[in-house]
């Protein structure tokens, strides 16, 4: 699925209420519907996203369950990068590579505005392990689960 298009579904889901999260490779699972009380943490990984040896996934920091979330992710089959800001303040979605064993150095930083989705084509080495921190302004983050190029 297009970055454009998990981007446009996840945001769709999120506006009319679903609790909706959407790994990279556009699975959906819903929220569940009681929920955490605050903001907290989602994380997907996808090792069957067409990129032998790959693995996609993706963070997101929620409030709730509500409309208002920030949505980093990766796909591996094209080395993809991209976040949505679902929320009404500055965010971020930070890219992490592990260039030399066990030391991740920052890749690649997207700030999407309000309601708007960014992404890059990272065009990473095959085979490198990577991480996603998501950062809402004084509301926290949220760190991805280990993914593969």
């Amino acid at each position: 699925m297009k970055f454009a298009r998990l981007c446009a579904t996840v945001a769709a889901g999120a506006a009319v209420g679903t609790g909706v999260m959407v790994s990279t490779t556009g699975t959906a699972s819903a929220a569940p519907a009681v929920g955490p009380s605050g903001w907290h943490c989602v994380r997907s990984s996808d090792s069957s996203d067409g990129d032998p040896g790959g693995i996609s996934g993706s963070v997101a920091r929620r409030w709730k369950n509500t409309d208002a979330f920030v949505q980093g992710a990766f796909n591996a089959k094209g080395e993809l990068f991209g976040a949505f800001n679902g929320t009404s303040t500055s965010v971020s979605a930070k890219l992490y590579v592990e260039y030399q064993p066990n030391v991740f150095e920052l890749n690649w930083t997207l700030r999407p505005a309000k309601g708007k989705y960014k992404t890059k084509d990272r065009d990473l080495p095959e085979g490198h392990r990577v991480y996603i921190v998501v950062s809402i302004h004084k509301r926290g983050s949220c760190k991805s689960p280990i993914l593969i190029s």
